[in-house]
């Protein structure tokens, strides 16, 4: 495999994990220290909400249609980056290793997104919404 060579061929065995499937993700996202999702076309993505509830500072494309971009706010609670812009994907890495004061501090607002996309967020945008159309046909 092409990434499995990179990986050897710069000495990052110790510190990159290629994990594969497993069955208890839930289990083993909280000892990320970074969560990077790349994606070139994506609606609403549960492993990036998943990471974010866990509170781990978030790396993302900002894919059509969108998906990340609703959860994520630039530099505030993650990073979006270009779809396709391998070097943006490695600089914002890098500067998630290198700052660990930033990510810390991204990975505590990325926790806040349970606000709108848990259960009571959901509810609330939901009865909004449809008070609004109700409203328009008063």
């Amino acid at each position: 495999m092409m990434v499995q060579k990179k990986i050897a061929d710069n000495n990052a065995g110790e510190y990159i994990l290629l994990m594969g499937g497993i069955t208890n993700l839930e289990e083993e996202l909280p000892k990320a220290s970074i969560y990077a999702y790349s994606s070139d076309f994506e609606g609403m993505p549960n492993s990036l909400l998943e990471a974010m509830a866990l509170g781990l500072p978030c790396i993302s494309t900002d894919c059509p249609c969108g998906g990340p971009a609703m959860l994520i706010k630039h530099e505030e609670n993650g990073l979006l980056i270009p779809v396709g812009d391998e070097n943006a994907m490695v600089e914002s890495i890098n500067r998630l290793i290198e700052d660990r004061d930033f990510a810390e501090q991204l990975g505590k607002e990325a926790r806040k997104v349970s606000e709108v996309a848990g259960i009571d967020g959901i509810y609330k945008q939901w009865k909004e919404y449809l008070e609004s159309i109700v409203d328009g046909k008063k």
